[in-house]
């Protein structure tokens, strides 16, 4: 279905609900089914998400993101989720993954984009952050109200 996609590891759902009881978190289905099929999954040729302009912000400045574009690198395993937000959070200490956890991660840096997963206001929303070392709540970018509209934004270079 993705053409930009390669070395994906699908997995089962019975796999997926078994790390969402685990973190005691519950993933919007339309990720969940996505992650059925192409679960750390990388972005062939250059793929980029692109920024829309007065989309918004959760940042604390108000202030928008100054590139238009993000290149992307892959989607995180899930099946290796709380050992990458360890990985992520191991200088900062700042994430919960009872509220964020990242899905998929930057060209060339160590930034994340986010999905929401505390059914509240923000449920399956997509944020980035680009301050992972200044990473709070309030230095996160709103990118997306769902994770089809993430996909969307998707651009994708011919070789």
């Amino acid at each position: 279905m993705y053409g930009f996609l390669k070395n994906y590891k699908p997995l089962n759902i019975q796999k997926i609900e078994k790390i969402e009881k685990k973190l005691i978190i519950k993933l919007p289905e339309s990720y969940k089914n996505f992650i059925t099929q192409y679960n750390n999954a990388e972005f062939y040729f250059e793929s980029y998400f692109e920024y829309k302009k007065g989309k918004g912000y959760l940042n604390k400045n108000k202030k928008e993101m100054e590139n238009e574009s993000i290149g992307l690198d892959k989607f995180i395993d899930f099946e290796k989720i709380k050992n990458e937000i360890y990985f992520i959070d191991n200088d900062f200490r700042k994430i919960n993954p009872k509220e964020i956890i990242p899905i998929v991660s930057e060209r060339g840096h160590e930034n994340y984009f986010f999905i929401y997963v505390n059914e509240g206001k923000n449920y399956g929303k997509i944020y980035f952050s680009n301050e992972m070392s200044d990473f709070t709540f309030d230095t996160l970018y709103y990118m997306a109200d769902n994770f089809e509209e993430f996909l969307d934004y998707i651009v994708v270079e011919d070789k």
